[in-house]
């Protein structure tokens, strides 16, 4: 857990340096963060809470989000302009800093690890987070955004591995399902033979009766 001092030194230089470059394009689609009544932040459709820290919002933090004494902060002007899953991965890397301390790729892993056990993370989310950090270099507080690349596809790997293993039954029942759930057509119709049914013949015998011809009713 953050000491009160390195929270304070950790939301000074999240301010200077950011979770990743200010982005200057437009807000993308799925609405912008907003606090909700019983404390929780929704982000991306999740209504989320880190343990018992309270969740601000503020405009004019030069960050995405940042870890401060009781606090997880987020600027909701730039992080609604971060891809879904990036948005719930700034908050949960933010956590991790309530939970593990002030390491970057600590921090980073825990997001990992709860995204991939939550269903949040896939591998294309991955790869959107480990975009988000650009050419960032290395600096005195935060790894290089390579290293952190890296460190995101070690932990996702042990993270998957960490998942209950399915049973074979499961996966196959599952393989076998139609999408949707309908019936799959094994094998198209096959003619198995021709003919009419009485009432045809009978009609068609009546018919031939009115106009003169003669008819017979097939039986």
């Amino acid at each position: 857990m953050f000491s009160a001092r390195l929270l304070g030194v950790a939301t000074a230089i999240a301010a200077i340096l950011g979770f990743t470059p200010v982005s200057v394009a437009a807000p993308l689609k799925g609405g912008s963060p907003k606090l909700q009544r019983n404390g929780t932040i929704n982000i991306a459709g999740r209504d989320l809470r880190c343990g018992n820290a309270r969740n601000v919002l503020d405009r004019r933090l030069p960050s995405e989000g940042a870890a401060a004494p009781g606090m997880l902060i987020i600027n909701p002007r730039l992080i609604t302009r971060m891809p879904r899953t990036v948005r719930l991965f700034i908050f949960h890397h933010e956590c991790g800093h309530h939970n593990i301390g002030a390491s970057e790729l600590r921090a980073d892993t825990w997001a990992v690890e709860r995204g991939v056990r939550e269903g949040w993370l896939d591998r294309n989310g991955l790869k959107q987070v480990c975009r988000s950090f650009g050419n960032m270099p290395a600096t005195p507080t935060h790894p290089s955004g390579r290293s952190r690349c890296r460190n995101l596809e070690r932990s996702y790997a042990q993270a998957l591995a960490k998942l209950p293993k399915r049973k074979p039954a499961e996966e196959a029942k599952e393989a076998a399902a139609p999408a949707g759930g309908k019936p799959t057509l094994v094998s198209g119709p096959s003619l198995v033979g021709t003919g009419q049914t009485d009432n045809a013949a009978e009609d068609k015998a009546a018919a031939a009766k009115r106009s003169g011809a003669p008819g017979r009713a097939v039986r």
